[in-house]
């Protein structure tokens, strides 16, 4: 699509988040889960809901004007590339 779309001037990426510690999330979720994920990623925390509107206002600011055909993961370092 940001191939077919960027002659219009239009940029077209995705969020990708991991797990997010939402209230639906952390019903039907250990403790000892939650605990074990923290504890897996990079930055030692969980997303919760609040961690992903930034990004979503980032790229739809003119400081991601020159980023098309993108996936942004956000997951404090869960899935890295190695």
């Amino acid at each position: 699509m940001a191939i077919d779309l960027g002659r219009y001037n239009i940029r077209v990426n995705a969020i990708a988040p991991g797990v997010v510690l939402s209230e639906a999330t952390k019903r039907v979720t250990t403790p000892q889960a939650i605990e074990h994920l923290k504890n897996s990623t990079a930055l030692g925390r969980s997303l919760e809901p609040k961690d992903i509107p930034g990004t979503a206002v980032f790229l739809a600011s003119e400081d991601a004007a020159l980023i098309t055909g993108q996936v942004l993961v956000i997951d404090a370092g869960l899935v890295m590339p190695a």
